[in-house]
């Protein structure tokens, strides 16, 4: 057989197997990213209607939640436990609803991301039962594939502070991060513009 022969056949041998390396792969990144922001967007729906069973659908079978707080929710059915109690009259959640102004997704591997959420409650409970004024709210979570379908791992959702008002016209977040250089899940505030 030619040399050239060989050189084409050698070709379309390599990129056969490029194929098929990236279909056994599974979907492209950008194609996980939009599932995971889905993700967010069924959260906050399913938040906003105090629905604490669609809200616990999003957590893995193993996934955990610790509130700001410190109270710990082990497993999908503890967290859906966990909302439940918040979303009746006298739980934190019972009036809070969720405006999540930033999601941004870093896949660490094929089937694990971290998600920075900026967020702002409003109608939170304070100490005294009574709702108090919008809130910031910073939430790091873990998702993970579990099969097939991206679930919530572990969250850690920050202290609520005082909300900035947004200037008029515009919408509050969408800075890389707070003024005061605070990471993680602690909020100081809404991101400066």
């Amino acid at each position: 057989m030619p040399v050239r022969n060989l050189t084409t056949l050698s070709i379309f041998a390599v990129l056969a197997l490029i194929a098929a390396v990236f279909t056994a792969a599974g979907p492209v990144p950008a194609d996980d990213i939009a599932a995971i922001k889905k993700n967010t967007a069924a959260f906050q729906a399913a938040w906003n209607a105090h629905n604490a069973k669609g809200v616990a659908a999003l957590w893995a079978t193993d996934g955990d939640l610790i509130d700001p707080w410190g109270a710990t929710s082990v497993g999908r059915e503890a967290v859906e436990k966990f909302f439940s109690e918040q979303y009746t009259e006298g739980g934190k959640l019972a009036r809070c609803m969720y405006d999540n102004r930033k999601d941004s997704v870093r896949l660490i591997s094929a089937d694990v991301a971290i998600q920075d959420w900026e967020v702002v409650l409003r109608g939170l409970s304070g100490p005294d039962g009574k709702p108090m004024g919008p809130q910031f709210h910073r939430v790091v979570l873990v998702v993970k594939k579990e099969k097939g379908e991206w679930r919530i791992a572990a969250a850690r959702p920050g202290i609520p502070t005082p909300a900035e008002q947004p200037a008029a016209g515009g919408g509050a977040g969408g800075g890389a991060g707070d003024a005061g250089g605070q990471g993680g899940s602690h909020g100081h505030g809404e991101p400066k513009k």
